[in-house]
């Protein structure tokens, strides 16, 4: 199993955490009681920044890092400085790549893709009950 793949249920968390939330059209308009602040705009670039190495590595030609990054962007820019953003980005990157390494792309995608699909369904989901 790779290690992406256990950090993976927080991230659907937070991304379910976020569609639910309605955090695409603005923080302050949001419904719910998901809180934005520092922790989950950091939460969110990084699933958005998984989901985006997930499409590019494993040719899934889903939609999710596209809307993710629209969501953060106009969520969480004010949260996502330099100095949290290149941290972040830097240890999901090893760790794709330790990962990557040590299984080879097919493994790792293989292991990726259901949580990638949930992911997918919630989204899918989320915008039909908005249609």
């Amino acid at each position: 199993m790779s290690h992406i793949r256990r950090h993976r249920a927080s991230l659907v968390m937070i991304v379910s955490a976020l569609l639910i939330s309605g955090a695409q059209a603005s923080a302050q308009e949001a419904d719910t009681d998901f809180a934005v602040g520092p922790e989950s705009c950091e939460g969110m670039y990084k699933s958005w920044l998984l989901n985006r190495l997930i499409e590019e590595t494993c040719d899934y030609s889903g939609f999710v890092a596209e809307d993710l990054g629209t969501a953060v962007k106009s969520v969480c820019e004010a949260y996502l400085p330099a100095e949290v953003r290149d941290p972040a980005t830097a240890e999901l990157l090893q760790t794709f790549k330790d990962d990557y390494d040590r299984m080879g792309k097919d493994a790792l995608c293989e292991d990726l893709r259901e949580g990638y699909e949930m992911v997918v369904d919630e989204m899918r989901t989320d915008q039909l009950d908005d249609w």
